[in-house]
């Protein structure tokens, strides 16, 4: 087998094993915020309204940068003030949810590195 070949064989190997290695690295650069859990859970069937939301997500939040919408069976926005953050979590204050039946969450936040 020619020389040159051979080389080009191992340089090619060696760039690709440079790219996947790059790739590893900057992932987490590339993480988006992503919903971990919610208070009350999703799909969670309650006899008792809750006063509020908390959405916990896997970055820390910042409410003035977030905006949550909680939309009842009636198709009213249910959210009774303003948002607040502890740490990862943001905080949705509800107005009174007098109906029974499914109510709506859709949520908009800002990733740490700047993105929606």
């Amino acid at each position: 087998m020619d020389r040159s070949v051979h080389v080009a064989g191992r340089v090619a190997v060696v760039l690709a094993i440079g790219a996947i290695w790059l790739l590893l690295v900057t992932a987490p650069a590339f993480a988006r915020t992503q919903l971990t859990g919610s208070d009350p859970v999703d799909g969670a069937r309650i006899t008792t309204a809750p006063e509020r939301l908390t959405l916990t997500f896997n970055q820390a939040m910042q409410a003035e940068f977030s905006t949550v919408t909680v939309i009842g069976p009636d198709g009213a926005d249910r959210r009774g003030g303003d948002l607040t953050s502890e740490g990862d979590s943001l905080l949705v204050p509800l107005r009174s949810l007098d109906r029974a039946g499914a109510y709506e969450v859709g949520y908009r936040v800002l990733s740490d590195d700047g993105h929606p």
